[in-house]
């Protein structure tokens, strides 16, 4: 199945960053049935960990088992020297986590706000460091001034040049590329690939897309599976808005679900082999139980997967 934009999402604004307020994806659980894949559980303790702590802990160590997986462990792979960069770093915490593990290494932190420059008080605050990492860089392609990784600049308007000044080793992109905006998902891909050397490697992680039960990214509000497939717009919508009395940024968040691009797994494969990519790893988990309804509305392979890694060669 291939995303095309629809009438309702035309001309609409680019999402390229994760929000801080709530969970930076869907991480993994077994409550909405059985799930497929290698990912690591999530830890208890992640229920009452800060935003902050989540985001340094968790990211950091998931793309590190993916690429071991991938039979390329990043602590072999990245020599002196080497450059890493972060498409889509959000507010920083995982850019800042792989300047301080690779102290020999750059690290890039690139996206549309300006929200990433936030990790450095954070720092202080949940970990104690006031020592400022000097292999850390962060860019902004777009010119949202924003504190919650939430960015309205329109695709055409996003400077993308920041990737051209540099040569990385390694990428990572992780529950980013389905908020790129549809009209520059292929441009998006094929930036990132001329900025990798020969032999660079890309992690790329979406969870949860778009199909899937949780997809709409409004799974705190509306729990029920599928509601975003089920409900037309106008109803799903007053489900959401119906929260805004419990103080849940309703706003955001539906800004936030109407940019989703709507890609699937293959989708994102396809626009990463089409960028010049070699998939070397790639895990899928599939979650849940669609109805007969769905199953004959949609391609069953897009309800089921719920999350893609990617881990890729140029």
């Amino acid at each position: 199945m291939e995303a095309k934009p629809d009438s309702e999402m035309e001309g609409r604004s680019c999402l390229i960053s994760h929000t801080p307020l709530f969970r930076v994806c869907e991480l993994p659980t077994s409550s909405h049935g059985p799930t497929d894949g290698d990912a690591p559980e999530l830890p208890k303790i992640f229920d009452v960990m800060s935003q902050f702590l989540l985001k340094y802990n968790y990211i950091y160590e998931s793309v590190m088992a993916d690429m071991a997986k991938a039979g390329v462990p990043l602590r072999d792979f990245l020599a002196e020297g080497s450059r890493i960069l972060e498409y889509g770093a959000g507010t920083g915490e995982s850019a800042y986590r792989f300047a301080r593990e690779f102290g020999n290494c750059e690290v890039h932190g690139v996206d549309l706000h300006n929200a990433f420059e936030g990790v450095f008080e954070a720092a202080i605050r949940e970990l104690g460091d006031t020592d400022r990492p000097g292999n850390l860089h962060f860019g902004q392609m777009g010119a949202s001034q924003s504190t919650i990784a939430i960015a309205n600049d329109e695709a055409s308007t996003i400077d993308r040049s920041y990737l051209a000044q540099h040569k990385f080793n390694f990428c990572f992109s992780w529950c980013v590329f389905e908020h790129v905006d549809i009209t520059i998902i292929s441009a998006t891909m094929s930036d990132i690939y001329d900025s990798l050397v020969p032999g660079g490697l890309l992690h790329l992680k979406i969870n949860p897309l778009f199909f899937s039960l949780r997809g709409s990214h409004l799974h705190s509000i509306v729990p029920e599976p599928w509601a975003h497939l089920i409900y037309d717009h106008q109803t799903l919508k007053k489900k959401v808005y119906a929260d805004a009395a419990r103080g849940m940024p309703v706003d955001m968040m539906w800004h936030q679900y109407e940019t989703l691009n709507r890609i699937t797994a293959d989708d994102l494969k396809r626009y990463a082999e089409q960028a010049g990519f070699e998939i070397i790893y790639q895990q899928r988990q599939r979650e849940g139980k669609p109805s007969a309804a769905l199953a004959s509305a949609y391609c069953m392979e897009a309800l089921l997967v719920k999350d893609i890694v990617l881990v890729c060669r140029k």
